[in-house]
């Protein structure tokens, strides 16, 4: 008998998404489009639900690094709430930070704020989206970053278009991609300390669609290309590592460290995941859910990535945790 097996499997409301999921060693915590945020406890078995719904989705969940019992919600771009984990008990709330001083504030600037949590740093940048009125390109937006356990804030510009992807940060630096005229792309990384871009770089054409970009602890970055393409590539963007996922399109990966060795899961739209073992340079296939003797046939039968969500997968040395169109899933690795 396969060791992988399904230690919990949360069911969602339909057509409430998972929208941010975050794992540690015994627990998870998980929000959605509609508000809702939970806790499992894994050892304990013990789910919470931390609240039924909010006024706008959750944008960030993450463990603290700092007090590893802690963990921070942030609520659309008002809140942020901070909550201590209890194994017996779930979790308790601890305080509530509120990013505006009155809702006619938070009004003015939601619609075009886009938000992004790690650790105790809550970062909102005020994008000056076009419209029918105005399409003129703009090249530059404010920012705010807020430490969100002393309640400081340092605010500046950052030169970004209105038409770019962000796709991480770190606490200090925010990778996103600009798209110019004809096809052009820029890769850039703002440095929050030095308040400035510290790095860029052209994407050619044919270096094709990104569909993933991390950065690394290490400083390195990690993305997927062409759908199945996964590369590791140095601060200077030198390709160091380069494999194929074994499956179909990649739609979520995560990555850890262990004794200085990099692990890299990815996650398919056929329900296949496959782990990458840097120190080895190789790649295996773990297993397919579609495989597990222990998901029901019925949850099979409504397929698992068929709605065109946001999917997410988290894991570490112990456990993977995986989102759905119809649930979250926890699973014990070998």
């Amino acid at each position: 008998m396969n060791s992988i097996h399904v230690i919990k499997y949360i069911e969602l409301r339909y057509a409430d998404p998972i929208c941010t999921l975050s794992l540690n060693s015994d627990s998870i915590i998980f929000g959605t489009m509609l508000g809702r945020s939970c806790y499992f406890n894994i050892s304990s078995n013990k789910y919470v639900i931390l609240s039924e719904g909010n006024d706008e989705n959750i944008t960030g969940s993450f463990y603290s690094l700092d007090e590893p019992s802690q963990f921070y919600l942030s609520i659309g771009d008002y809140a942020v709430n901070i909550y201590k984990s209890d194994k017996e008990n779930g979790s308790e709330l601890l305080e509530r930070i509120n990013n505006y001083e009155t809702e006619g504030e938070h009004t003015q600037y939601c619609d075009n704020c886009y938000t992004i949590l790690y650790d105790k740093f809550l970062l909102r940048i005020f994008l000056i989206l076009p419209s029918n009125d105005n399409k003129v390109e703009i090249n530059s937006c404010d920012y705010i970053v807020k430490n969100i356990n002393n309640n400081e804030s340092d605010s500046g510009k950052i030169d970004m278009s209105n038409y770019a992807v962000p796709f991480d940060y770190n606490g200090r630096n925010f990778i996103w991609i600009d798209f110019k005229d004809e096809g052009e792309r820029i890769l850039n990384i703002f440095n929050f300390e030095e308040k400035k871009i510290v790095f860029t770089q052209k994407i050619e054409k044919d270096f094709g669609h990104i569909s993933h970009l991390r950065y690394l602890s290490n400083g390195k970055f990690f993305l997927v290309r062409e759908y199945n393409i996964c590369e590791i590539r140095d601060e200077n963007w030198k390709l160091e590592k380069y494999f194929v996922h074994i499956g179909n399109e990649v739609l979520a990966c995560d990555y850890y460290f262990e004794d200085e060795n990099l692990f890299i899961a990815t996650l398919d739209i056929d329900a296949g995941i496959n782990v990458y073992n840097l120190k080895e340079d190789k790649e295996e296939n773990e297993f397919n859910m579609f495989e597990l003797d222990d998901i029901r046939q019925e949850e099979k039968d409504q397929q698992f990535f068929s709605m065109g969500y946001p999917y997410f997968l988290r894991f570490n040395k112990e456990y993977y945790t995986i989102s759905t169109d119809y649930g979250c899933y926890i699973i014990k690795r070998k």
